[in-house]
Order: C-alpha cells, then sequence, then structure tokens
C-alpha cells in the first residue's frame, strides 16, 4: 500500500487481516436475498464424492477453508472456478450491490459458463449446509 493505491489482492491481504482480529464474529453487509442471485432453480441435490467445489464471497459457516475442509472430509476437491468445477456455493452475507463486488467477478463468469452449456450449479450457502 506504499503507493497509495489499494489494488484487489492488498483489498483480499488487508481484509484477511481484519477476519483474523475479529474471528469473523461480526456480519458483512446484509443476508442476500435469494431473488438478487442466479441461484439454480430448483435447487440441485448436492453429492461431495468427486465433485469439485468453488466458494465465493463470505460464509456463515466459517471462514473459506472451514467451508472447503467440509468438502474435502466427504470426498469431494476444492479449488478455483473452471469448466471442470460442479457446485458454485455463494456465501449468505454481501451487499445488495454483488454484482460490483470482487466475488460478484466469479457468479458472473459462472452464469456465463452456465449460459455457454456448462453443467454448473450456483447454489447459496444455506442450500449447501443443508447437506453437510
Amino acid at each position: 500500500m506504499s503507493d497509495d493505491v489499494l489494488d484487489a489482492e492488498e483489498c483480499r491481504e488487508l481484509l484477511d487481516t481484519l477476519n483474523s482480529f475479529s474471528d469473523r464474529d461480526f456480519e458483512l453487509g446484509e443476508v442476500l436475498k435469494s431473488t438478487t442471485l442466479p441461484l439454480c432453480q430448483p435447487a440441485p441435490e448436492l453429492t461431495f464424492v468427486s465433485q469439485l467445489y468453488c466458494f465465493t464471497g463470505t460464509f456463515n459457516y466459517g471462514r473459506r477453508p472451514y467451508c472447503e475442509q467440509a468438502v474435502i472430509d466427504r470426498g469431494g476437491a476444492c479449488g478455483s472456478l473452471t469448466k471442470k468445477t460442479d457446485v458454485l456455493v455463494i456465501g449468505v452475507y454481501a451487499t445488495e450491490s454483488w454484482k460490483h463486488s470482487s466475488f460478484g467477478n466469479k457468479i458472473l463468469r459462472a452464469c456465463e459458463m452456465r449460459d455457454a452449456g456448462v453443467p454448473i450449479s450456483i447454489v447459496s450457502e444455506e442450500h449447501w449446509s443443508k447437506y453437510l
């Protein structure tokens, strides 16, 4: 930050630092309303074995590594968003302007992939956590 410009990586680092102080014991923004998100309708049944999950946003379940570990413990894998991703899970906390946030880019990319015929499910954290 010595150049007085906060780039995307520095934003993530700053948020991670702040989260480490608070242990995420707060709500960031507001709970997303399902009508504002391009979730799969109807929401699909989720499995974990041999499935590749990607997470975006802020999670009530815990930090992203905890969410990823929950998938790994059930036989799945986690990674970045690619055409091989089976499920994108969107965290429950965000602002109404998710399209303009850093995690909104993943959501938009997943929608584009889904529209192009890539079989990716986009689900809410609430839906995902029901299958844990």
